[in-house]
């Protein structure tokens, strides 16, 4: 069939042209044969070097993964530092937050000085009082008449026995408020 088509060309060709021509072809044939044949045996050659390649690249992405895994846990690590030092501070924070609480309740809570000197101040108001000065100093004396004044300063007195002394300052106005009354 491909000569049928052929046909044409290959009877346009002198004998002498159609021999040179077929002495052309036969010499492209051969140099294509030894083209192939040394080719051929570079294959294997070639399949080295691409296993070769092939290997490098998955030795690279090994090295890649495991600096990636050692970071990654690295970074977990400090997670978890961060974490722990977080709930630390949090407890922290809470402790600080009671015990500012508990130091407001104390503040709260009614002095040893103040129930005193509104009891003298009710007992002044109550007795007569009399003044005397020498230098200085000003001393208060009571007159204490009737079983309800008794009264009045036993109670007092026991309030302030029953309440801690939590300063010098108070313990001072407390001594000042008892010489006072006796």
């Amino acid at each position: 069939m491909h000569l049928e088509i052929a046909t044409a060309e290959l009877l346009r060709f002198s004998r002498e042209d159609f021999s040179e021509s077929q002495e052309i072809w036969r010499k492209e044939i051969r140099e294509n044969f030894q083209k192939m044949k040394a080719e051929g045996s570079n294959l294997p050659q070639l399949e080295e070097e691409l296993i070769k390649r092939r290997k490098e690249g998955l030795r690279h992405a090994q090295d890649v993964r495991e600096h990636y895994e050692s970071k990654l846990e690295r970074a977990n690590n400090l997670y978890m530092e961060l974490t722990a030092c977080m709930l630390q501070l949090e407890k922290r924070e809470q402790e600080l937050i009671k015990r500012e609480q508990l130091t407001l309740y104390n503040k709260h809570r009614k002095s040893i000085v103040r129930p005193i000197i509104k009891a003298q101040e009710k007992l002044d108001r109550l007795g007569k009082k009399r003044t005397h000065r020498s230098g200085s100093e000003v001393t208060t004396t009571l007159k204490i008449h009737g079983p309800k004044k008794k009264e009045m300063l036993v109670r007092m007195m026991n309030q302030v026995a029953t309440l801690p002394v939590t300063s010098l300052s108070q313990l001072s106005v407390l001594k000042v408020c008892c010489l006072r009354r006796t």
